[in-house]
């Protein structure tokens, strides 16, 4: 018996194949290859195996101008055309799918460092919700339960607290209150500053490098006492005829967290709290670099903008905690 929590629209997801934007096999960080594929692989005599997969453990997969090297010129994946998905490494076959485990709770849910995922998250009505359902192994277990840790209970409070409608930064404002934490705002400079550093050397640094690119004066990156009125306009021109992608990349963003942070020996909501915003006013820094004059953004601008920050987020080990001891020491 196992109780299963997974994100609503999980099973709903599809990869955009040779449609997307940036595809992941592009992607600087490592694709390792499972010892069971590696057999399979061999068995059935892939040609030039070795030269494509390290002979070193754990295998994984050598690249070339960042791209896997069974990709197509399409940006297709090769094994997945011509031996199906049955045949994919289990990194490729499940990202940007993530499951955890705790217990006998699983948990599933999909990264926002997908364009896919961002793309399903701008079209949605309705807070995203993670509806929960207990699997039995024989009939004697009919009936049992699983009930719900503290964390759980916890973490589906917090992300109920993001509705439609509503500022998100006004809502962590209002949680941190409620945990007796000083709120850590800063400003947009301040926010491009801490990005800038804490992506250096890191598999998405040129996705931080692009927003550089794109500002009128990379110099522009010192303290402004008013710059935050830039963020709060951000957040106004996010939510514009989107009503729910504001509080909704919170909430997938927050409850992976909590549920994760729940597997320490003493988990810290607070600073799980206090690292989703972090992470949310670092999304809104990108955007507002990126609206520049601007009065409005179209969709692809928002997902172009959010998957590349939260593959910044993904890919840099303890980003957020990095972010947040910095955001504390800077004036």
């Amino acid at each position: 018996m196992f109780r299963l929590i997974k994100l609503d629209f999980y099973d709903e997801f599809a990869c955009l194949m040779s449609e997307c934007p940036d595809n992941c096999c592009d992607e600087d960080w490592d694709i390792y290859i499972d010892d069971a594929t590696i057999e399979r692989y061999e068995k059935m005599g892939i040609p030039d195996l070795w030269s494509k997969i390290t002979a070193e453990e754990p295998h994984r997969l050598i690249k070339k101008d960042h791209k896997c090297p069974f990709i197509t010129p399409e940006g297709l994946c090769s094994f997945h055309r011509d031996y199906g998905e049955e045949y994919l490494s289990n990194t490729c076959r499940s990202y940007p799918r993530f499951a955890s485990t705790y217990g006998d709770v699983y948990l599933e849910t999909l990264g926002m460092s997908c364009p896919a995922t961002v793309r399903h998250v701008i079209g949605c009505t309705s807070p995203v919700s993670f509806p929960d359902r207990i699997y039995y192994e024989d009939r004697s277990e009919a009936g049992r339960t699983i009930g719900m840790t503290d964390t759980e209970k916890l973490a589906r409070a917090i992300i109920s607290c993001f509705g439609p409608g509503q500022s998100p930064i006004e809502t962590y404002h209002a949680l941190l209150k409620e945990f007796k934490c000083a709120p850590e705002f800063a400003s947009r400079q301040k926010l491009v500053a801490i990005l800038r550093e804490i992506s250096e050397n890191t598999p998405s640094e040129r996705y931080v490098k692009d927003l550089f690119d794109e500002m009128k004066d990379e110099a522009d990156c010192g303290i402004s006492a008013d710059a935050d009125e830039e963020l709060m306009n951000a957040e106004k021109i996010l939510g514009r005829g989107r009503g729910c992608f504001a509080a909704n990349v919170n909430r997938i963003l927050l409850f992976e967290h909590l549920m994760l942070d729940s597997k320490n020996e003493a988990p810290d909501p607070a600073g799980v709290i206090i690292e989703g915003m972090i992470a949310y006013l670092l999304l809104l820094a990108a955007f507002a670099i990126s609206l520049k004059d601007r009065q409005d953004a179209d969709d692809e601008l928002i997902i172009d903008r959010t998957y590349r920050l939260m593959r910044v987020i993904d890919h840099s080990q303890g980003v957020l905690k990095k972010a947040r001891e910095m955001m504390k020491n800077q004036p």
